[in-house]
């Protein structure tokens, strides 16, 4: 992955304008054949208590300014205490202040100026500005600094409490922007841009706003894009508007690292001049834009930056709008009004390796319009790629493609969303594979639904991630424990994480063992690490009195197999009800909890006792004899009417044994069975001949044949 980098040119002014830019250096920093050392700065301190004021400061940037730009002997001018600035004070080339100590009200307009100048630095400072105060508008200035400023209040204009108009090399660092009537920030047609680490809080406006410059009549910009853009590990919330908003932006500029929370629409302000979409109510805003890299890893003065988190955000969490290859990779959205992405007549996007949560309606959208300001012949929703996402309770549909062409969804994981993982509608040439969906309505199986006007559609390796339980509904006595187990299908993890929907009647472990503490009936759930969910419906009844087992006494020949149940007393209930012999030589047990299954070995006596949870008890006696050699039945000929019904009964040998005796009829429209193990019972259908044949367990026949008349 590209790291962004700051060019050396710009390494180069910065240490021009003062080293201070990155961190004051210990030793000389040779630039050109001038080698400058910090302690070559002087300092002149205004301090309000002895009388300085905005005029005393006016008249310091005039006399120690740097006409040549040279930075030889800059001058920091330092103000300490509380000042107060009533009119535009102008900056010089070389400008530093230095207000770390210092509480500025701002009462005026337009507080900081500059036209056309260079290397202006502003440091720390509490700035408290009233409604109308712009804190700085730099103008085609370049090399300019503001780091570490709490500001609060300001500005009611479009253009923000800073505004940059057309300005190049510059930063601003570690500022707070708190309750500002607009944005924040602006920057208008700029490039090598950078903000890092800043707050902005409480915004009438969006949070940081980079405009690339006007557009004609026929759509052509009549200013320079903005490019070389970095914005960096800033921090935004409650804003109203977009929380980080670039339009016309072009090379080289990136969106990382940042965090934007509780974003609205702008209702009370509908600010024309704003260019658009003032009010939109969106975490990242991208407009006409090319190549912008949104979450893209960027380094800057030896700190890393990637992604972006945007959550609570009454529109969507980012409009991706006419623009063309906008990378968006690392991010996460969640707790988003309406789509995670809405991607709307941009062209070549990729979506990579982002998490959606809680989105209103759709995790990622992409669509070709309609932009109302654009002729359809200019929009375009093409070449785009979405891979290896995960999203997450998203409406309606993970991903949503609508009239998109030539674009590839792969590696997807989409759970928890009401219809489909992915839904495509009047797509071409749409290629979807190795995604992994919960959706539980699909067209091919797995989650994937398209309309009838698609065509070109490549579907291939998708599959449907599910939880399967070892029980999803059961009733348990109280105090008892079951052990719930959970199997995870085409999911990234075979962990899951249990929980009770009430845990005063269950709780569970961390490994899926339920306890019934209350009685009452309450859920068990297991959700994979994908968000799939399965859950148990438990009854929790009080503990059972006595049990019972479904038979007294069971005669078997040997070989034969035969399953026992139980019931427990009405109101009562038993989860665990386990099975044992007495002697496992004459009947071994196949199965030993819920169900009592077992093959008789040899002849002779064993007991199948059941056991409940808790502790009762109930038996069968098992009698095991040797294999029937034959069967017949008690009638070899039978004559019945039409309605008539009638009962077979099969004799062995007294020496053998067959718990298990089953009739058919070998002509159910004449003769129907009603009963076909132990005895046979049947009704006569209609007119015909039809044979009721008897079978042991060891394939022993025998036949009766029916003849049924009027």
């Amino acid at each position: 992955m590209k790291h962004c980098k700051v060019k050396a040119v710009f390494l180069a002014v910065l240490t021009l304008a003062g080293a201070a830019f990155w961190g004051t250096p210990t030793a000389a920093v040779a630039v050109g054949s001038t080698s400058v050392s910090a302690a070559q700065k002087t300092t002149v301190v205004l301090d309000a208590s002895k009388g300085a004021t905005a005029d005393s400061l006016q008249k310091a940037l005039m006399n120690h300014n740097d006409p040549n730009y040279k930075n030889n002997g800059r001058t920091v001018i330092r103000l300490v205490g509380n000042f107060t600035i009533d009119k535009t004070i102008s900056l010089y080339n070389g400008a530093e202040i230095d207000a770390t100590k210092a509480v500025i009200t701002g009462k005026n307009g337009l507080l900081f100026v500059s036209y056309s100048k260079k290397g202006n630095i502003i440091r720390g400072g509490k700035w408290n500005l009233d409604s109308r105060s712009t804190l700085i508008k730099l103008s085609a200035s370049s090399d300019n600094l503001l780091q570490s400023l709490n500001v609060n209040g300001g500005c009611s204009t479009q253009n923000g409490v800073v505004f940059l108009y057309r300005t190049d090399h510059t930063a601003i660092k570690d500022c707070t922007f708190n309750k500002t009537l607009s944005q924040a920030v602006c920057v208008y047609s700029g490039h090598d841009v950078t903000f890092a680490r800043n707050h902005v809080n409480q915004a009438g406006g969006h949070g940081i706003y980079v405009y690339g410059g006007d557009c004609d009549s026929n759509g052509n910009v009549t200013a320079s894009k903005a490019y070389n853009i970095s914005i960096l590990g800033n921090s935004i919330c409650n804003v109203k508007g977009d929380g980080i908003k670039c339009v016309r932006c072009g090379a080289n500029c990136t969106v990382s690292g940042n965090s934007v929370n509780h974003v609205t629409l702008n209702q009370g302000l509908d600010y024309d001049e704003l260019r658009g979409e003032a009010r939109s109510g969106v975490g990242i805003m991208v407009m006409e834009c090319d190549g912008l890299k949104v979450g893209s890893t960027c380094s800057l003065e030896g700190r890393s930056y990637t992604g972006n988190n945007v959550n609570n955000t009454e529109n969507y969490g980012m409009h991706v709008n006419l623009s063309t290859g906008t990378k968006i990779l690392n991010c996460h959205f969640s707790k988003v009004g309406t789509n995670g992405i809405h991607n709307s007549a941009s062209a070549a996007t990729t979506v990579q390796s982002c998490t959606f949560e809680d989105c209103g309606e759709i995790g990622v959208f992409l669509t070709p319009g309609p932009v109302s300001s654009v002729a359809e012949n200019k929009r375009t929703a093409r070449n785009s790629s979405i891979r290896n996402n995960t999203i997450k309770q998203c409406g309606s549909a993970g991903i949503t493609l609508s009239k998109t062409a030539d674009s590839s969804i792969s590696g997807n994981t989409v759970v928890r969303c009401t219809d489909y993982g992915v839904y495509c509608i009047g797509t071409r040439n749409i290629t979807i594979s190795g995604n992994a969906t919960g959706s539980t309505k699909e067209r091919d199986g797995i989650g994937i639904g398209y309309n009838s006007e698609c065509s070109g559609l490549k579907l291939s390796g998708n599959k449907q991630i599910s939880v399967v339980l070892n029980k999803t509904e059961m009733s348990m006595g109280k105090g008892e424990t079951f052990q719930l187990k959970a199997t995870v299908k085409n999911a990234r993890s075979t962990l899951v994480n249990w929980r009770t929907s009430n845990s005063r009647i269950l709780t569970v472990t961390a490994t899926g063992k339920v306890k019934a503490v209350g009685a009452g009936t309450a859920w068990i759930t297991a959700r994979s690490a994908d968000g799939v969910e399965e859950s148990c419906k438990i009854t929790v009844k009080p503990a059972p009195s006595r049990i019972s087992i479904s038979k007294g006494v069971v005669v078997m020949g040997v070989g034969e197999k035969y399953t026992l149940t139980s019931s427990v007393n009405s109101g009562t209930s038993s989860a665990n009800r386990t099975y044992r012999t007495s002697n496992s030589s004459i009947v071994r047990m196949t199965r030993t909890d819920w169900r009592g299954e077992f093959t008789a070995v040899k002849q002779g006596v064993a007991y199948v006792t059941v056991r409940s949870y808790n502790g009762k008890e109930s038996a069968c006696k098992v009698t095991v004899r040797s294999a029937p050699t034959w069967v017949a039945v008690n009638q070899k000929t039978m004559k019945l009417k039409v309605g008539q019904t009638a009962s077979l009964s099969a004799v062995i040998a007294s020496n053998a044994g067959c718990a298990n005796r089953t009739f058919r009829s070998s002509n159910s429209s004449i003769i129907r069975m009603t009963k076909t193990d132990g005895t046979g019972q049947f009704k006569a259908v209609s007119p015909g001949t039809a044979w009721v044949t008897v079978r042991t367990y060891n394939g022993k026949e025998a036949s009766c044949k029916i003849t049924v008349v009027r």
